[in-house]
């Protein structure tokens, strides 16, 4: 009865029915601000304060290298809006900004103005990315003292959150804590402690962003060459002999009627080839005659495919890049220097020790005009 119904268009029925479900079970306790869903609660506070002071002189260098980093990104940053203005008097806006969106495609597209990934791709990386950034703001806080008012979860829209919320900010609605317009994002201690606190995010970020990457390069230089036994899925290279022949993706099953199994075997065949000899190669998409190809630094025939996994495995490792990726592009970008990124907090918290009160509206009309680049770079990707 399911069948052609694309899954991830289930699963994201699922989603929002699960999301519904969650907030009417909560509705009691839950804020509502026209599209923003808030949950406030004080039961997460304790657990950072624990984790903090568990570990203080690695979390104190965990700190200082947030801010390190956090002082080469923002430049890198600067240079990146302004290639995106560059671009935009151009009018070629082919490298401007792109808001990542979820898709029901199991296809990635990555493009100026919007970018479209799969939707459960989208999900988990987003949830990742909210829950250690808003925990490391949450750790090194408490590091400093800092007091927190809440933590919790939100959903704007359907994008789901996670948040931290510090003693008189005003970041979230209804909150508590001071009515004085003039304190900022994370307003509290002396100037180092506040870059600790504001480097954090991005930071746990860049961390996470290594970590997948490295889960990612051991499961395909190591665990799937090595580990993995099963049939030969292929995706040919473009211009090489097999997709010259007509070859796409499938499964090897045959060369010159010997039965393939696993990719020992498949070297194993090849290994007594050369380039210019034909083969007759038995596929799941049908049976293809060529000769095989030439490449540098391969003495025998060269195919022209790259091998591929199963469905689950080509799921998972998709996965570990998107989750690292993400996490490394949307860390960057948090540091760019427009309040009310952490970028621009940090910046203002230069200006607010080094400078005067009156250099600080300099930062609000800076930050004015990068909006003004990264949001006319989305439109013009979008129209252009």
């Amino acid at each position: 009865m399911l069948e052609g119904v694309n899954p991830r268009l289930i699963f994201s029925i699922i989603f929002l029915a699960g999301l519904g479900a969650l907030l009417w079970k909560d509705r009691n306790e839950i804020e509502r601000h026209s599209i923003l869903i808030l949950r406030r609660t004080e039961k997460g506070i304790d657990l950072l304060d624990r984790i903090a002071k568990k570990a203080p002189r690695l979390w104190n260098i965990y700190g200082w290298t947030g801010v390190a980093l956090a002082l080469i990104s923002i430049p890198l940053m600067l240079l990146q809006i302004g290639w995106m203005a560059r671009a935009l008097l151009q009018g070629s806006p082919d490298s401007g900004a792109s808001a990542i969106l979820p898709s029901l495609s199991g296809e990635a597209t990555f493009q100026s103005g919007a970018s479209f990934i799969p939707v459960e791709y989208w999900l988990i990386s987003i949830a990742v990315i909210m829950v250690v950034h808003e925990a490391s703001h949450g750790i090194i806080a408490r590091l400093e003292d800092f007091e927190i008012n809440s933590v919790g979860w939100l959903v704007l829209g359907v994008i789901p959150g996670a948040f931290v919320e510090p003693k008189g900010e005003q970041m979230l609605p209804d909150g508590s804590g001071d009515s004085d317009e003039t304190r900022g994002l994370w307003d509290q201690g002396n100037y180092k402690q506040r870059l600790k606190v504001l480097a954090a995010g991005s930071f746990a970020n860049y961390v996470t962003a290594a970590v997948f990457g490295l889960a990612y390069i051991g499961l395909m230089a190591f665990f799937l060459p090595n580990f993995y036994s099963g049939p030969v899925h292929y995706s040919a290279i473009m211009d090489g002999p097999a997709a010259e022949a007509g070859m796409t993706t499938g499964t090897i099953q045959t060369i010159n009627g010997q039965e393939i199994n696993d990719f020992n075997e498949l070297s194993g065949v090849l290994n007594g080839t050369s380039p210019g000899d034909n083969v007759t190669i038995q596929t799941s998409e049908g049976e293809f005659n060529f000769a095989l190809g030439e490449r540098e630094g391969l003495d025998t025939g060269f195919i022209g495919i790259t091998r591929t996994y199963s469905a689950g495995w080509e799921w998972f490792k998709g996965l570990l890049f998107m989750v690292m990726f993400l996490n490394l592009a949307i860390g960057m970008f948090n540091m760019l220097p427009a309040k009310p990124l952490d970028g621009g907090q940090i910046v203002d918290t230069f200006v607010e020790e080094f400078g005067s009160e009156g250099q600080r509206e300099y930062v609000n009309y800076f930050s004015i005009v990068m909006w003004i680049v990264v949001l006319g770079s989305i439109i013009a990707g979008l129209v252009l």
